[in-house]
């Protein structure tokens, strides 16, 4: 698997790494934790990986790989339960694997693959329950889910919160769900006694998980519960007050486009080569989200679909989040609205698939190979290169009842591939020549790097 090989490289720690072990050797080692504007879970996974396979840049960073290889099969039972199908799943998971930035998040010791892989997992249970009419079973899936969301909030400020939201959400809009026999008045409290039952669950059991993470990192650093109200009080006020500008920062309507992707680590040896972690994703993924959400969101709208409606609003949320806020960002924070836009992406593709895509979906998935070509081929072979697929289209739509659909899907899942393996070696630490890498910075050039 990509999130083990080379997981050794670099051989020092990268980015926020350091700030991660040293809270990760502080709990080990019993002093006291240095501060952290986020919940300590992610950094007490970082501690048992050290544990459990050595202080070394491979036992820093195997917990988080086993964390990130998790996600995949996650996601593609997530993806089937959203859209009852097989395909949509193979799609979600594949596109998963094609990455970039979930696969640098699984091979990094930092804490974003842990947050994003309990929420994913919360999801997942989230729509058994959504799918599950069995009372009893409908208990322990939402005990599941308000554990599992308690571990992402204890992981990272701020986004996580957003996960319960929207699970709490559904949770209630599922258990709202009138019940024929009873009356009108009887079936409303019914039905409210449920919702606030199911939801006040859920809620009790993240806050006991986030109390009993804090508890078990140094309790003793907040002197009981005055204490721990006052590091939230602090971790407010110093968000705050950070600045809105800082280097490799960037605005979060800039995300989508991967307008401002830059280096977590980088080095420049004597031969000439150039040695990079790139904290930025597969181009043609990112920029085909952006058609594929508004797709998901008509088809949440014209057949009032929750799947549907739930992808697409966990995608908006995620990036609407950020719009309040006057402190410098960074592109990773995408990273939630990302995943939930994959996930639009498979149902899309499956949908192109079966032939229930309209023809302006087709054209809306497709448009996001012409940038991807033009700046990979340049001009001219990416011009033969759309006349080809232009050609191939219509044939197939006059000629082969069907088949444009599965053609749409086929060359953007090989086109995605291609990309990520052209893209491989910013993520994994191969030495590129300096030729090499330049080639792949396309939205670096004169003008594009600094217009933010």
């Amino acid at each position: 698997m990509l999130r083990f090989w080379r997981l050794g490289s670099p051989s020092e720690p990268v980015y926020d790494e350091t700030k991660v072990l040293t809270q990760a050797q502080s709990f080990l080692h019993g002093w006291r934790p240095p501060y952290s504007s986020h919940p300590p879970f992610g950094k007490l996974v970082v501690a048992l990986s050290v544990r459990l396979f050595g202080d070394c840049p491979w036992g820093w960073r195997a917990a988080n790989a086993l964390i990130g290889t998790a996600l995949v099969p996650i996601t593609y039972l997530l993806a089937r339960r959203l859209f009852r199908s097989r395909l949509a799943a193979s799609i979600a998971a594949g596109l998963l694997l094609c990455e970039g930035m979930f696969l640098i998040a699984s091979r990094l010791a930092m804490i974003n693959i842990v947050y994003l892989t309990t929420g994913a997992w919360a999801y997942l249970v989230l729509w058994r329950f959504v799918q599950d009419p069995r009372p009893r079973m409908r208990r322990m899936e939402l005990i599941a889910m308000g554990l599992l969301l308690g571990l992402c909030v204890s992981t990272k400020a701020a986004i996580s919160e957003l996960a319960v939201l929207l699970a709490l959400s559904v949770v209630a809009f599922t258990l709202a769900d009138p019940v024929p026999t009873l009356s009108f008045s009887g079936l409303t409290n019914f039905a409210t006694r449920k919702v606030i039952g199911g939801c006040g669950l859920v809620l009790g059991l993240v806050l006991l998980v986030y109390l009993t993470v804090f508890l078990v990192f140094d309790w003793v650093v907040w002197h009981g519960i005055g204490g721990f109200v006052a590091y939230h009080q602090h971790v407010i006020q110093h968000n705050l007050d950070f600045p809105a500008s800082f280097p490799n920062a960037s605005p979060y309507w800039s995300w989508p486009l991967l307008l401002h992707a830059y280096a977590y680590w980088n080095k420049n040896p004597l031969n000439g080569t150039v040695e990079v972690l790139w904290c930025g994703g597969n181009p043609l993924l990112w920029w085909a989200i952006i058609p594929a959400v508004l797709i998901a969101g008509v088809r949440g709208y014209t057949h009032k679909s929750m799947p549907w409606i739930f992808v697409t609003a966990g995608y908006v949320a995620n990036l609407a989040m950020w719009i309040p806020i006057h402190r410098y960002l960074f592109i990773y924070s995408y990273m939630p609205a990302l995943y939930f836009g994959l996930l639009a992406l498979s149902g899309d593709l499956q949908e192109c698939w079966t032939g229930n895509a309209r023809r302006w979906e087709h054209f809306l998935l497709l448009a996001p190979l012409l940038p991807c070509l033009i700046l990979g081929l340049k001009l001219m072979w990416a011009g033969l290169a759309v006349f080809s697929i232009s050609i191939a289209y219509l044939v197939l739509s006059r000629r082969v009842e069907g088949w444009e659909g599965k053609f749409v899907c086929l060359i953007f899942v090989f086109v995605a591939l291609l990309t990520f393996v052209y893209f491989l070696p910013l993520w994994v630490d191969i030495p590129l020549s300096q030729t090499g890498y330049a080639s792949r910075m396309w939205l670096n050039g004169q003008g594009l790097a600094s217009w933010l």
